[in-house]
């Protein structure tokens, strides 16, 4: 990524980040980039253990639900169209 730059650039760029921002304000940025960094670290971490978990759990089976067995009477409602033998 950095291939094409050597150590001047960078001293170039240092020095001009220090004139924009001043020595006091270069303070805090530093420290709240390495908070981002940190915390980024923290979720990277959190979601490699949750997709290991994930990985990790057995597939269960998917099982169909068992039909009930239709009883003697409700076969006989269907050959009679539905009427009842009372």
């Amino acid at each position: 990524m950095f291939d094409n730059i050597g150590t001047t650039e960078f001293v170039i760029i240092g020095v001009v980040i220090l004139i924009f921002f001043g020595s006091s304000k270069l303070k805090e940025v530093a420290k709240g980039l390495g908070e981002s960094g940190r915390e980024l670290k923290k979720v990277k971490r959190e979601f490699d253990t949750a997709m290991t978990e994930v990985k990790s759990e057995p597939e269960e089976p998917v099982t169909q639900p068992e039909k009930k067995k239709a009883t003697k009477k409700a076969k006989t409602r269907r050959k009679e169209g539905g009427k009842n033998n009372v």
